[in-house]
């Protein structure tokens, strides 16, 4: 099936971010299109969408300017005061999606798979490309789905950095049935950097799922 020019691939995948923060774990569901333009070379474009873990902010402040990013910081505004069934409200939507993080990715580079005799059942495979994140605190999601799904919600931080991986990718053999040569599972190991200051601006992770070539 190395002749075909297309190739889907679905999955999931977990990992870490570090740097300019604690560490904070977290994992999700990708799914990509790749065209092949030479041989075992590819052009790859996939999304994705996580739920990280926030590190608790260092202040009121701090978690804020998170969700308003590029804002100016409003002023303080007085403390209301609240009946008690309000206060219960105000903190059960507060508590909404405490702690987590929603990362939408958008990856796209180049993807080279190593085709000699010797690797007709294992493929090694190399990545290099650029990925943009759009993130989101879950509550922020909960009150505007679909704007914060599509990446324009005021409250996104939008991050771009460079992305590098390798993998392996396994055909399934001709005894599973006709069509099993079109479909192989494929695992990697991944690394993004982001050129800014916000928590986890490098991200290392694996991802595990199935390809289909047509």
């Amino acid at each position: 099936m190395d002749d075909k020019r297309f190739e889907l691939h679905v999955g999931g995948q977990g990992g870490a971010r570090f740097l300019s923060g604690p560490v904070a774990g977290g994992g999700g569901l990708h799914f990509g299109l790749g065209v092949r333009v030479w041989r075992g070379l590819y052009v790859e474009v996939g999304v994705a969408e996580s739920l990280y873990a926030r590190p608790a902010p260092e202040s009121a402040t701090t978690d804020l300017a998170f969700r308003h990013l590029g804002h100016a910081d409003p002023e303080p505004a007085p403390e209301p005061t609240m009946t008690s069934d309000a206060t219960d409200a105000s903190t059960d939507a507060d508590s909404r999606g405490a702690g987590l993080i929603l990362a939408g990715q958008i990856l796209m580079g180049l993807r080279y798979e190593i085709r000699t005799p010797a690797t007709r059942h294992l493929r090694p495979t190399t990545f290099l490309g650029v990925s943009h994140l759009h993130e989101a605190g879950v509550d922020d999601f909960l009150d505007a789905p679909g704007a914060t799904l599509a990446g324009f919600a005021p409250q996104i931080r939008h991050r771009t950095g460079l992305a590098a991986g390798v993998g392996l990718r396994a055909p399934f053999p001709e005894r599973w049935g006709p069509v099993a040569p079109r479909f192989s599972a494929r695992l990697g190991l991944d690394v993004a950097y982001y050129f800014d200051d916000a928590p986890g601006r490098l991200q290392a992770g694996a991802n595990l799922g199935v390809q289909v070539v047509f």
